[in-house]
């Protein structure tokens, strides 16, 4: 279980990228007081999208219709913190994907994302199996086909 740890408290980690864009979000939201998390969500997805443009991993770019991705995440903390790591780290996706063993932390990563975000937050929508359902439509590139 040192793994799982890792996974929630290490630097870089989506235990600590989740606990990163909650506070993000909580900061935004003070300031903006928007009705609804989505508002919010795509500030944050806009803003990483623009600082990725130097980061050569980042596939931000696939991610046409930022309409249709905010009603794809559906106002859920776990989602958007799926969607993020997803485009900004090509060793997350390689991770979260099977390889050609059928191996993939897919399970302990969705795991360990949907404990940080219930324990930290109010904004996490969904039951863990509804988002893993999200997390496998952007894993097989769903949203990045809109």
């Amino acid at each position: 279980m040192f793994t799982k740890f890792l996974l929630k408290n290490g630097p870089g980690s989506p235990g600590n990228t989740a606990k990163v864009l909650i506070n993000q979000f909580n900061q935004l939201n003070q300031r903006i007081l928007a009705s609804e998390p989505n508002e919010i969500y795509e500030q944050i997805i806009a803003t990483r999208m623009m600082v990725s443009h130097s980061n050569p991993h980042s596939i931000y770019s696939r991610l046409y219709d930022l309409d249709k991705v905010m009603d794809f995440v559906e106002n859920d903390i776990c989602t958007l913190t799926f969607l993020v790591l997803f485009s900004e780290s090509e060793t997350f996706r390689t991770g979260v994907r099977p390889n050609r063993y059928g191996d993939s932390s897919f399970d302990v990563v969705t795991e360990v994302i949907f404990e940080v975000c219930k324990k930290n937050s109010w904004l996490s929508q969904f039951d863990i199996n509804k988002f893993r359902d999200k997390s496998n439509k952007i894993c097989r590139l769903h949203i990045y086909n809109y």
